[in-house]
């Protein structure tokens, strides 16, 4: 396809949906694989180097109750746990915390450092409900019937509840704005005030509003999911969200609520998002249901049973907890379709570091694709270039300060300014739902331009990636 070079990133998308794809007629989403682990499991974790933890019960601290799917085999971790687990979260220097009915060797939470379960403080007095890490890296959980606690390193902190309200359930957003909804309030025999829905602002609340229901029941979210990009989505037994009429389904975008579509059937326990916005729920109903605004369709047909569990891969896989007979094993689910990356030709290296090049989401229709490039220097500014076809041009033939050794390896048919921070940059290009965009390839790379006061001084190049747009 020949182009006018130099596009505009909106005008790349428009010629990006000129070229037609021959995939879109034959995508499903399909299980691929079941993985069970060895003893039941009763929650799931994917870990940033993309393996899978995957939490199991029991009455015995004889028996693991961790085990790490790494794409091939599960490894359990040592025994030292007497009860079942809930929830996984890993530490941003590697470390596993466990969250469960356990009372051994310290209640309710344990972290395994790598080499063996060690208590965290006094414990929690009761099971946690949600469990997440801030943008510093610290972690925060929900107690069941209890509050929010903040673990400072040393001892779990009490943080303030949302307006004096007992929270139900809790999520942090891409953006790592915290979100909690709240149980309904008694006030009297029979008669009970909805639950609401607030956002963390620095250490403020804001109410979001309240979740009505029919009187003289209080109305309330039994789920909650972070959306790509910020916001959230809300299942439950409520009939509106801030005076906006709801059938227990609603989203917040960061400014407005959104209830089209109606909601899962009751009752709904887990809703996951999808890269593309579209949500998952799941709950006390055979299999999945998927909405991508409108109503609610059933996803991959062969997720036959009640689903507990689901955790998205950067790939784009599933793993569901259940859904498959025997429902007490994980499920791997892949769409025909995948999106996917790869890596083209040899970054430079730098004086910061190695310009590395590497895609954090992959192109699905109706997703917004974000790749990352670390390794920029503090002086430097970075050019996203984005094309419909490889190349590998010198830089030097380009400009007398591209770098021995460094390639143009995108064809330049569309730029983008990027500003560094922290020594990395992000390119993002918004993908449209149009089918024929299916099995479409484009190619990007970053390239840093090195400044000085008066001049260039040099031109370095990342590694390309080629991505292909997929589809759930």
């Amino acid at each position: 396809m020949r182009v006018s070079p130099w596009l505009g990133i909106p005008a790349f998308v428009a010629a990006l949906c000129a070229v037609h794809g021959s995939l879109s007629a034959q995508c499903a989403t399909n299980v691929v694989a079941s993985l069970p682990p060895p003893h039941p499991p009763t929650c799931l974790t994917l870990l940033r180097d993309g393996r899978l933890a995957a939490g199991m019960g029991g009455f015995d601290a004889t028996t693991p109750r961790v085990a790490i799917w790494d794409g091939a085999a599960w490894s359990p971790l040592p025994a030292g746990v007497n009860g079942s687990l809930w929830h996984i979260v890993e530490l941003p220097g590697g470390d596993l915390v466990v969250f469960g009915n356990f009372t051994v060797p310290s209640p309710r939470c344990l972290r395994w450092d790598g080499s063996a379960w060690l208590p965290m403080g006094s414990g929690l007095p009761n099971t946690v409900e949600d469990a997440n890490l801030d943008a510093n890296g610290e972690l925060w959980a929900l107690v069941t019937g209890v509050g929010i606690r903040r673990w400072n390193g040393s001892t779990w902190v009490a943080e303030p509840n949302p307006a004096g309200l007992t929270p139900q359930k809790m999520t942090r957003d891409e953006t790592g704005t915290l979100y909690v909804t709240t149980f309904p309030q008694s006030v009297g025999p029979g008669i009970e005030l909805p639950g609401r829905v607030f956002e963390r602002q620095g250490s403020t609340w804001i109410d979001r509003g309240q979740l009505a229901a029919s009187f003289p029941s209080g109305g309330f979210a039994s789920a909650i999911c972070a959306l790509p990009g910020g916001g959230i989505a809300i299942a439950g037994n409520f009939t509106a969200v801030a005076g906006l009429p709801a059938q227990g389904y609603a989203r917040w975008n960061g400014t407005s609520w959104s209830t089209a579509g109606g909601g899962p059937p009751w009752q709904t326990n887990v809703l996951q998002a999808l890269p593309n916005g579209d949500v998952l729920a799941a709950g006390s109903y055979a299999g999945l249901l998927r909405s991508d605004g409108g109503s609610w369709t059933p996803f991959a047909a062969s997720l036959a049973t009640i689903c507990f569990d689901v955790e998205v891969a950067a790939s784009g896989d599933l793993f569901v907890l259940g859904g498959t007979s025997p429902a007490d094993g994980v499920t791997r689910v892949a769409s025909t379709c995948a999106a996917n990356s790869t890596t083209i030709g040899t970054p430079c290296l730098t004086p910061s570091g190695t310009l590395q090049f590497s895609p954090l989401v992959l192109p699905w229709q109706g997703a917004i694709s974000r790749s990352r490039c670390t390794g920029m220097t503090a002086t430097s500014i970075g050019l996203g270039v984005f094309g419909f076809q490889p190349t590998n041009v010198p830089l030097a033939q380009i400009h007398p300060s591209g770098q021995p050794g460094c390639d143009l390896l995108a064809a330049p048919d569309a730029l983008a300014l990027l500003v560094p921070t922290a020594g990395a940059v992000e390119m993002t290009l918004p993908i449209p739902t149009a089918a024929t965009l299916v099995g479409v390839a484009f190619w990007q790379q970053v390239l840093q331009v090195e400044l000085s006061p008066q001049q260039i001084t040099g031109i370095a190049g990342s590694n390309a990636l080629r991505l292909q747009i997929g589809r759930y």
